[in-house]
């Protein structure tokens, strides 16, 4: 049943001529665009001290890591149907 519905969407997203592509270069972009967007903090853990032991954490927002999983999943999609216009 799963299957049907599969072939039913690949086919109208197969039907346009550059679409694999396109989707290949918009999921990319996204994906590397929200993966060089990551935000940090810096934590100081001593107060009069001349060496200051500091900790900094790198993170990602997790709307942007929602960004970046609709990034990828394009850029799969365009994959899945370059592959089925091949066949």
């Amino acid at each position: 049943m799963v299957h049907n519905y599969q072939n039913k969407y690949m086919k109208k997203i197969t039907k346009y001529k550059y679409i694999g592509e396109i989707l290949i270069v918009i999921g990319s972009f996204i994906a590397i665009y929200n993966l060089l967007g990551f935000s940090y903090s810096t934590i100081d853990f001593s107060s009069n001290s001349i060496i200051k032991p500091v900790k900094t954490f790198y993170y990602f927002i997790p709307s942007v890591r929602r960004i970046i999983a609709i990034g990828f999943s394009l850029a799969i999609i365009g994959i899945l149907a370059i592959r089925r216009k091949n066949k």
